[in-house]
């Protein structure tokens, strides 16, 4: 029953992949001057397919790990994803450590993909021809 089980929450991971769009890099960071995903945006682009496939996101920090979990709330099989949080004694950097690795290990456990928010994407993209390639002598 188990390997049903488990065999049923990777369908419904594939079917919420196939609605997940590319992350919007929509955060600075100023001492690279590049851009990247919050976490609010991350969690904004899956979440809606997650759920609409009976699939539960949780985040906890559990044993001084930064977990992610995605769980088949129909059978309670999961998968997860850790990442083991710093030793530090200032509130504010653990926050910001944990919000850090709870995009890595999110991003990581779904395979997200990125994308710029500068206007790459309105250019319309090439779409690969299916011309045999032509070798010459």
């Amino acid at each position: 029953m188990e390997q049903k089980n488990r065999a049923q929450l990777y369908t419904k991971l594939l079917k919420a992949k196939r609605n997940i769009n590319p992350v919007k890099k929509d955060g600075l960071n100023p001492h690279f001057k590049s851009g990247y995903p919050t976490l609010n945006s991350m969690i904004e682009a899956v979440e809606t397919a997650l759920m609409d496939e009976g699939l539960l996101l949780t985040q906890p920090i559990q044993d001084g790990e930064q977990a992610t979990f995605i769980t088949d709330v129909e059978t309670g099989e999961s998968v997860s994803s850790f990442m083991k949080l710093p030793e530090l004694d200032n509130p504010q950097k653990v926050k910001s450590c944990s919000t850090y690795y709870r995009r890595t290990t999110l991003s990581g456990l779904l395979g997200l993909r990125e994308t710029d928010d500068d206007g790459n994407d309105a250019i319309p993209k090439r779409k690969p021809t299916l011309e045999p390639e032509r070798f010459t002598n």
